[in-house]
Parts: C-alpha cells; sequence; structure tokens
C-alpha cells in the first residue's frame, strides 16, 4: 500500500483530452471536479497524505491514472533483436489490450508495460504464450506482473535545465 500521492486539479480543458469511449461523448468538467474531490478525500480517508497540484491547462490528460498493473519481460534474448518490441505489441494488440506506458532498459534487457490492472493477467498470459520458444530456450524469463502500481508523469517545462529535479520529486515520495 502506498502512503502519498500526488494529484492534479483538471483543468477545464479536460475536454478535449484523449477518451477510449465512443459512447460517453465528452467529459463534464463540473462532474469530474466533484469526482475528483471525493477521490482526494477516499485517498486521505485510507491514511493517503495527498499533495495537489494546480490545473494544467497545457496538458488536458495529466490528472491522473490508477489502478495501473506493470508487466515486465525480460532476457537476453531480446537484446539487438528488430521486430521483437512489435510482436510484444502485436500479440497485446490482439487481445485488445491498451498499453498506457512503456519503458525499455537501454540494455534493451528489460521492456515494462504498464496496463490497466483488469488487463494484467490476459496480458501476461498471452505475452508467455506468444513467447513460448524464447521462454523454453531460456532466452526471456515468462512474463512477471506487479499489481497496485501507480503512474506518475514529470512534466515541465525546461525540466531538463535544473538538475536534481527529479530526484527531488522521488525522494519526496519516499
Amino acid at each position: 500500500m502506498f502512503s502519498h500521492a500526488i494529484v492534479r486539479v483538471p483543468g477545464k480543458s479536460l475536454i478535449n483530452g484523449l477518451s477510449d469511449s465512443k459512447d460517453l461523448g465528452l467529459p463534464n468538467y463540473d462532474n469530474a471536479i466533484i469526482q475528483h474531490k471525493s477521490y482526494i478525500e477516499a485517498l486521505k480517508s485510507c491514511g493517503v497524505e495527498v499533495n495537489v497540484l494546480e490545473p494544467c491547462e497545457q496538458y488536458p490528460d495529466s490528472t491522473f491514472i490508477e489502478d495501473v498493473a506493470l508487466v515486465s519481460l525480460e532476457g537476453s534474448g531480446m537484446i539487438g533483436i528488430p521486430g521483437f518490441s512489435k510482436r510484444l505489441f502485436e500479440c497485446l494488440s490482439s487481445k485488445k489490450i491498451n498499453i498506457i506506458m512503456i519503458t525499455q532498459a537501454s540494455s534493451e534487457h528489460s521492456i515494462c508495460l504498464g496496463v490497466k490492472s483488469e488487463d494484467a493477467a490476459i496480458a501476461k498470459n498471452v505475452i508467455d504464450e506468444h513467447f513460448t520458444f524464447e521462454i523454453s530456450l531460456n532466452k526471456v524469463a515468462p512474463a512477471i506482473v506487479e499489481y497496485n502500481m501507480a503512474n506518475i508523469a514529470v512534466v515541465g517545462d525546461r525540466m531538463k535545465d535544473h538538475q536534481g529535479i527529479s530526484g527531488k520529486l522521488f525522494s519526496s515520495l519516499g
């Protein structure tokens, strides 16, 4: 369980954000504010210390992402192999699994994906099935799933010019 959360008050530009729902229409800003306040109160009632950031109209999708699981695929069998990531993304796409976040180590030894928690078990199964051959040769390990994760984005104008800013952020998280 986590003890700190950073949230951003939804900006009025929220209605211009990305959505994968064709049935719901545009977000209702007033409802979003009410729901966001309720979300903060729910976190606080669980003993979570909440830091609230001001709205950021430039980034309408920068409010929060919750209920994220991390799916990791690791192994020397993906290093320098053209098309390996393509195969990974295609097998997840075939099951309509949306990838929220992607990271890859500079060594190309691991790929980590953020997915909705409800999709994580399916993602693991489809990855393990798709890479059965590589797993059987111990070139990659079976996918690993970590639940109860949070996706935190650090966005700011000229952050690259301020040495140590990301370190300060992560230190504040504990």
